[in-house]
């Protein structure tokens, strides 16, 4: 089955466009639009003036200088039709090679869309094929490749336009206490100070080197703390109630985790050396209480637990008890001890290390042996 056909099945949606403006010209080419943004059914909106060729002779004179000019990166992408974006036939119909005459750079989907649908180019660059008298010069390759990258260059400015974006749709539509990973650290929260790098002891680290990985790239640094984010949501989890009327305390060893790791998601890379590796997300997270209690290991433990974070598998909930040692929950496979502290529990999950069952251990664990 083609990628195409896959895509479709699995119940293809066109993107939404993002009301972002790329940049107009870079290193002295000008980049010519395709339309003029779009309308409310986020559909292309036509030029205003000039919006459509009509003339069957003024649009072969115009395909045939978009068609000439130089070609700027071979490519067989293709992308759907912005005018027709249910339509299957042109789901994939569009291609997206980019062209230059020395001075503008254009997309063949501008070709494509003047062909079909009859869209006059941007104005000024309609303007600028006709002062050419409809014949794109030649291009020499110096020129060329200066367009090329200049074409890169655009790319990279329009994907930071993107992730700026993105970020901010993210960080206001996301109550504080929610914003996960790198994004929980910024400021006025927690001041990014690398400064506290400093403070890694090579000689004697604090964690496993693959530990260390997994956390900085989740956004982790040494002395993190994420209290003005976590600290809202644990005050309303603990308020919650299940429906025997018991409620989560929070005490120490459980605030510290919160405070050090909330917030973050691990991805650890490989498959683990004894067993596969869990990805961690730690909490808070948007959650009931019903799905993450810890009231039945309490129990059998005779002491306070809170849950802190599930695995990828979300019924496997991470558990710390008050003497600050974690525990994996699983509603059907066990449960099982991590270790003595949560930089114990990060190497097993991490590194992918055989952990024992609770039942061989809870004896000792009850006595308080470590």
């Amino acid at each position: 089955m083609a990628d195409e056909e896959r895509r479709d099945a699995a119940g293809w949606q066109p993107p939404a466009p993002l009301p972002v403006m790329p940049p107009q010209e870079v290193g002295g080419f000008r980049f010519a639009a395709v339309a003029d943004g779009f309308d409310e059914r986020k559909r292309p909106r036509p030029w205003p003036g000039r919006p459509w060729v009509s003339d069957a002779g003024e649009r072969g004179r115009l395909l045939e200088y978009l068609r000439s000019g130089a070609l700027l990166v071979p490519s067989d992408e293709r992308t759907y039709d912005v005018f027709d974006p249910e339509n299957p036939d042109r789901r994939w119909a569009v291609p997206v090679r980019y062209r230059t005459d020395g001075t503008w750079i254009w997309s063949d989907i501008s070709t494509y869309h003047l062909q079909e649908h009859h869209l006059a180019p941007q104005p000024a660059f309609y303007e600028h094929i006709e002062s050419h008298e409809y014949r794109c010069p030649p291009v020499p390759e110096p020129v060329r490749l200066a367009a090329r990258e200049a074409l890169f260059e655009c790319g990279r400015i329009e994907a930071r336009l993107r992730a700026e974006y993105r970020k901010q749709q993210y960080l206001e539509t996301t109550p504080p206490s929610l914003v996960r990973g790198e994004l929980s650290n910024e400021p006025p929260t927690i001041p990014m100070d690398y400064d506290r790098f400093d403070e890694l002891d090579l000689e004697n680290p604090r964690f496993h080197a693959d530990v260390e990985t997994a956390l900085f790239q989740a956004g982790w640094m040494p002395g993190r703390d994420a209290a003005a984010r976590v600290d809202p949501w644990l005050a309303d989890f603990c308020a919650q109630t299940d429906p025997l009327g018991k409620r989560h305390e929070i005490f120490p060893a459980a605030r510290d985790i919160y405070r050090e790791f909330g917030l973050l998601d691990l991805y650890p890379f490989g498959r683990g050396e004894e067993t596969g590796a869990f990805p961690i997300h730690f909490f808070p997270a948007d959650v009931p209480l019903a799905e993450v209690s810890a009231f039945g290991l309490a129990a059998r433990l005779s002491m306070r637990t809170f849950p802190i974070g599930r695995t990828d598998d979300s019924t496997n909930v991470l558990i710390v008890d008050e003497q600050g040692r974690v525990y994996m929950v699983h509603d059907i496979g066990g449960e099982f001890f991590l270790g003595t502290s949560i930089d114990a529990a990060l190497e097993v999950l991490v590194r992918g290390l055989r952990a024992p069952t609770l039942r061989s251990r809870i004896g000792d664990l009850r006595s308080g042996n470590r």
